[in-house]
């Protein structure tokens, strides 16, 4: 059963997203990239780029977590499963955009499908890429990493070596290294 701290981070964290979402599509609506600068009133972009980002928000943020979990309890390293989960994931966003393109303005017609998706991939690359730079786990250099899996890159990089035991104390378990214990 989930918690009600999980469901307030998880609604948390979409709200997050779409407001991304929404300042980005309004960046993007007034600047017109890809051309888009040519196709009517900055109002009109500026609902035509929300309304796709709020659809890549839909895509990406529902699956990559999900993903990056599955990927994470099997060892697949981040470099593996990125690329082709942003590649499937970007047609999506790209079906809508080109639809919803094709009825505001339909001279966008005269670009081609794979073109569009790749403009398309390009713009779902470059926000993946900054999130998942965002999301990182931070650590300190050398020092200890909470976020990881392997105990020994919680320890000081001193007492990483070699662990001779473990000891449970309550709910925590301390390392016993040659070098002392943690």
């Amino acid at each position: 059963m989930e918690s009600a701290g999980g469901d307030r981070a998880k609604w948390r964290t979409a709200a997050t997203g779409f407001a991304a979402a929404t300042a980005l599509g309004l960046v993007l609506g007034a600047i017109g990239p890809f051309g888009s600068y040519l196709n009517d009133s900055a109002p009109v972009r500026m609902a035509y780029w929300v309304a796709n980002l709020w659809v890549g928000w839909l895509a990406f943020g529902f699956s990559l977590p999900r993903l990056s979990a599955w990927a994470a309890q099997r060892g697949v390293p981040l470099w593996l499963w990125t690329p082709p989960a942003v590649a499937l994931l970007a047609a999506l966003p790209a079906v809508v955009s080109r639809t919803l393109a094709l009825r505001l303005w339909p001279v966008v017609g005269q670009v081609h499908w794979l073109e569009w998706y790749a403009q398309c991939l390009l713009i779902s690359a470059l926000i993946t890429a900054a999130v998942l730079w965002a999301t990182r786990p931070h650590a300190a250099a050398g020092g200890p990493n909470p976020a990881s899996a392997d105990a020994r890159e919680r320890l000081p990089p001193q007492l990483r070596r070699t662990v001779l035991c473990l000891q449970t104390e309550d709910h925590y378990v301390r390392l016993h290294p040659p070098q002392g214990s943690a």
